[in-house]
Order: C-alpha cells, then structure tokens, then sequence
C-alpha cells in the first residue's frame, strides 16, 4: 500500500500511530544540517484535499504545517542528505505531555522543479528485515496502538550509516509524488 507522504506526517502525531519507523536519536548532528530553499512552499499530492507547508524558521530549521480541512499539525525539521539524498527529520514541534517521548521521523526526499518525491521507511520492510537478519541495527519494539512498532534506539551515526546502506534499496521507501501549489 502507497502511503502518502501527509498521512504520514498526520500519523506522527494524531492518526496511526503505529505505521511509522520512529528513532529515538536525530539522524543529524548540528554540523550536518543543510539548508535547501526548494523545499519551501506548499505541497499537495494530486487529487488530496490535505497539504502540507514547509517555512524556514531559523538557521537550518524548518516549520512544516500539515493542514487537514480545520485541523493543523505543527512538526519541526531538520535537513540533511545520506549519502547525497536528502532527509528531512522531522518531530513534533510542542508536546505537553510528561509521559510523551518526542520521536524523529526521517523523511527520504527528491526535489526537482515543482515536484516533490517523499516518502518514510517501510515499517513493515524493517521488521521482516530485523526479523530475518537482513537488517541489523539498534532498535526495540513498542506497543503503539494495536501493534508493536520499532523503535530505533542506535546512535545518530549508526542510523545514518543504516540509511546509508538503504536509501537506494528499492522496497524500502514508501514513496508518493507531490507537487508544489505556492
């Protein structure tokens, strides 16, 4: 299934909880971080009512607004590339509550013109990977929901190693095309 790159990001904080590879770490240390004006504006997907903005809010710090008709999601970013792609880390930008753990979601993106190719990595790619030994890295699963989801625990630089092996495998981005509208 094709998941949406704004489904997702809705997921982070208020949809499906469980359908999202989080990290316990950043996948960028402050000397990593890039700045990238073509990724500013609004996207949309073709034929998807929702959208979501990205604004520059500081020294290599990005706003993203994800709009859902009346409801708004407030998420942080920080940008960086992985073996020459670009990654946007993004996690809530205010959170309340005491018993909540702010996680990192990477998003894989690819610009070109007015067109946006974004996706996450596939939770369940991840886990039949860790499951069959394919796939190393430091994690833990957690009930989130319904299912246990896993949880990157590896430091910063063991996950970007990890991506680094994967970014280029074909299965394991969710990838959906959007398109900028201002």
């Amino acid at each position: 299934m094709r998941i949406r790159l704004l489904r997702v990001l809705l997921a982070l904080c208020i949809v499906a909880p469980g359908c999202l590879v989080r990290s316990l770490q950043p996948l960028f240390t402050p000397s990593d971080l890039a700045v990238e004006p073509r990724l500013l504006g609004t996207w949309r997907a073709d034929g998807d009512d929702e959208a979501w903005t990205v604004i520059g809010s500081g020294e290599k710090t990005y706003e993203v607004i994800c709009r859902d008709g009346n409801k708004s999601t407030y998420l942080e970013g920080r940008l960086g590339k992985v073996d020459e792609i670009l990654f946007l880390d993004i996690t809530p930008k205010e959170s309340d509550d005491a018993f909540t753990v702010p996680a990192h979601v990477f998003v894989r993106l690819e610009i070109s013109g007015d067109t946006l190719r974004a996706g996450v990595l596939k939770p369940e790619w991840l886990a039949d990977g860790l499951r069959e030994k394919r796939v190393q890295i430091g994690h833990t699963l957690v009930r989130i929901g319904q299912e246990p989801s896993v949880v990157l625990t590896a430091p910063t630089e063991e996950i970007r190693a990890f991506l680094k092996r994967v970014v280029r495998e074909e299965n394991a981005f969710s990838i959906g095309e959007y398109h900028r509208v201002k």
